[in-house]
């Protein structure tokens, strides 16, 4: 067991560890951190791998052989200062072999000039967030067949220039559920879905879930039509709040109001911000409602569609206590 001076000293060398590393990521702390680099510990440079000042960069670079993998993790992503990634751009021979899958991911122009020169040091992984990087589509359009021999589809559908490529490609025979289910999804697609009515409607569970959060006014009108079937699908509650979060779908919402009060779903149209009309013709049924509480949050989250509906809720006569 260790006298007590020598446990003394050591927890105020462990205490200015700690504040250190919590002044790593601080914009302002740079010049006081140069002179106690060597009482940084390896969160401290991670953080400072964080720091939005682009001067950090000279302090980095002057004490690269400190950095861990998880620091060029950092470094290779879209969480640092874009300045920093020269550090990334010098240095590629000391870029860990975990860290390409990261800047696959970066969107930013220099990290997908990059990658355009070392393709082959990305993995699986690195691919899909390649494929799922929408900036990175020159890339993708000249490797296509890597989305074709690995059946990648679904990641490719997860941006518009994707499902746009797997249009243009005419590929759209081999997209699986996993595909339709964000495609369904993406206002700016809505003449795939119609030219595909028929199959999809082979699919009922997968496509009413996921089209009832549509918000083109194309696609608004065939929900519209197709209530009637949509309460009869098993998944049916989850199509409502779908519809209920829908921000092109307010009519449908107007007009059943009564029903998904009645549902339980008001939560869900609190949480669309432009419900906030309906929202407010309905006031008085709003204030009694049991679980105001938990409309508050949503309502606020988004004040600036809300102001007049949450000051008419904190002033009205028979406002009950929100906060439960």
């Amino acid at each position: 067991m260790y006298p007590p001076y020598r446990l003394k000293k050591s927890f105020r060398v462990y205490q200015d560890k700690l504040s250190l590393d919590g002044l790593c990521e601080n914009i302002n702390s740079l010049n006081y951190l140069l002179d106690k680099l060597d009482l940084i510990s390896d969160v401290g440079w991670e953080k400072l791998c964080l720091n939005q000042n682009p001067q950090v960069i000279f302090i980095l670079e002057a004490n690269i052989s400190k950095l861990s993998h998880r620091c060029w993790d950092i470094l290779g992503s879209k969480y640092s200062h874009p300045d920093l990634f020269t550090l990334v751009e010098n240095n590629v021979p000391l870029v860990p072999s975990c860290t390409w899958k990261l800047i696959a991911s970066n969107p930013n122009p220099r990290p997908i000039a990059l990658l355009e020169k070392n393709l082959d040091k990305l993995n699986n992984k690195g691919w899909i967030n390649l494929i799922e990087n929408e900036q990175a589509i020159k890339i993708i359009k000249h490797n296509f067949f890597i989305i074709e021999n690995n059946d990648y589809w679904e990641y490719l559908c997860s941006h518009k220039q994707g499902i746009d490529l797997i249009i243009k490609n005419k590929k759209v025979n081999y997209l699986n559920d996993k595909c339709w289910k964000s495609i369904l999804q993406n206002c700016y697609h809505y003449q795939i879905i119609f030219e595909n009515l028929e199959r999809l409607y082979l699919k009922p569970k997968i496509m009413w879930e996921y089209i009832c959060l549509n918000c083109h006014p194309e696609i608004v009108t065939l929900i519209s039509k197709n209530l009637s079937l949509i309460n009869s699908l098993y998944n049916a509650d989850t199509c409502w709040e779908n519809i209920c979060l829908n921000s092109g779908a307010v009519n449908i919402i107007k007009d059943n109001f009564d029903f998904l009060y009645h549902k339980g779903l008001l939560v869900f149209i609190s949480q669309n911000e432009h419900a906030s009309e309906i929202l407010e013709e309905h006031l008085d049924i709003i204030v009694q409602f049991k679980n105001l509480k938990f409309i508050i949050p949503n309502l606020v989250s988004n004040c600036h569609h809300n102001k007049t509906i949450l000051h008419k809720i904190f002033s009205h006569v028979s406002r009950k206590d929100y906060s439960g």
